[in-house]
């Protein structure tokens, strides 16, 4: 047996069902705080320095909330919907939540 059965057997109630819908929400959420110049975006990024150095443990989860910069966001959108939409459900419903 695989270890990645070995897990899912264990682990397999912990997986995340529509895991592709929630991250694209948080993708959704955070580029409009960046539209709309929310101060608390700067407190989401994933900093190593402040993460050390602060304690700011938060930034290693909330760094999805952080969209690309106004140079890349119409490619970033268009690789969300064209990509990790339809890829991500695709593979929800092939291999299951856990994997």
């Amino acid at each position: 047996m695989r270890w990645i059965d070995k897990l899912e057997r264990k682990f397999g109630r912990f997986g995340i069902p529509n895991l592709t819908f929630i991250m694209v929400a948080c993708y959704v959420i955070g580029y409009f705080m960046e539209v709309t110049g929310s101060p608390l975006i700067s407190m989401f990024s994933l900093s190593p320095g402040m993460i050390i150095k602060k304690g700011q443990i938060w930034r290693l989860v909330t760094w999805i909330l952080s969209s690309p910069r106004d140079t890349e966001v119409f490619w970033f959108v268009v690789a969300v919907f064209l990509f990790y939409i339809p890829i991500g459900r695709t593979l929800e419903r092939t291999w299951g939540s856990f994997r």
